[in-house]
This record gives C-alpha cells, structure tokens and sequence, in this order.
C-alpha cells in the first residue's frame, strides 16, 4: 500500500514512507533488536489479528521482511490494483462489481490513463502520471465497460478494460 508511515526505533531510529508498490525499506542498520510499527495512510486500518508493532532482531549482512495486511475502513468498497510498467497496464482486462475501486499504480515511466469515450457515464477525466504516482477511481455504475489507453503508449499496445457486473 502506497502512503504508510513505517516507524523504526532501537539502536537506529528512522522513518519512511511505502513506494507506489507498498515497498519499504531501511539500509545499513546496526545489528540488535527492533521495533517496527506502520500508520496506514487515511481510509485505512490494520486487518484484524495483524499485531502492530513487531519486534524483530537483525544480524549483521541479514535481510528481515516485515509485512502487513491492511484494509479500507469505512462504506469503501474493494480496490483493485493495476500496475503500469513499460507500456502494459498489468492487468490489461479486468472485471469488478459496481462499487470497486480501480488504483493504478505507475512503476516506471511517464503515462496517461484516458478513457476511449470521455462521455461516457460513471467515466473519469484523462490523467497523467508518473513513476511512483497513483490515480484511482470508483466504478458506480453497472453494466458498463470502459475501455481506456495511455497517449504516449497507444501504438504500443498499452490499452485496458475495466468491466463493471
């Protein structure tokens, strides 16, 4: 999840904030024993049963991972995620149930995500983004499929489909 705050206290203190890809990390810590915690970003909470925060020992040259499940809190609905990488929206071809939201997540590169048929109803307006970037949007109305294209990327083959059932 892009957006959270992991917290690092022991014999470093450091903080930072998850990429587009939820990744994190901390570099060249001394060996001994941590705390990690995570503030998820705004309309989100820890997933029930998710203990926060963990207590881990590093060695020297060692590499811990430390993850957790989060969820949306209040009436939002389930998010699907689509990544943009080269010149593919991965996946290209998706289907959600009215309600969902869609979240782009760009990894690399310069995109736009541009509805086929802005007139569409329930469609967005034409965004650009960029690596690390985000742009997410509800889909409310049922029935409809959109299909959408980055600009630059076109001719390349990077178009998709959201289907709303």
């Amino acid at each position: 999840m892009a957006g959270a705050q992991v917290g690092l206290a022991g014999p470093v203190n450091r903080s930072v904030t998850t990429d587009a890809q939820g990744r994190y990390g901390f570099q060249d810590l001394a060996p001994g024993t941590y705390t990690v915690s995570l503030t998820p970003p705004s309309g989100f909470r820890l997933a029930s049963g998710e203990v926060n925060p963990r207590s881990v020992s590093v060695a020297a040259g060692q590499t811990v991972t430390v993850d957790w499940r989060v969820e949306r809190t209040g009436s939002g609905g389930p998010v699907v995620e689509v990544r943009l990488t080269g010149t593919s929206f991965v996946p290209s071809d998706i289907t959600v149930a009215p309600g969902t939201t869609v979240r782009w997540v760009v990894s690399d590169g310069s995109h736009t995500i541009t509805p086929d048929n802005p007139n569409q109803p329930g469609v967005w307006s034409s965004v650009a983004v960029s690596a690390g970037q985000t742009f997410e949007h509800t889909f409310s109305v049922a029935g409809q499929t959109y299909s959408y294209h980055c600009i630059p990327h076109r001719a390349l083959g990077m178009v998709g489909v959201v289907r709303v059932q």
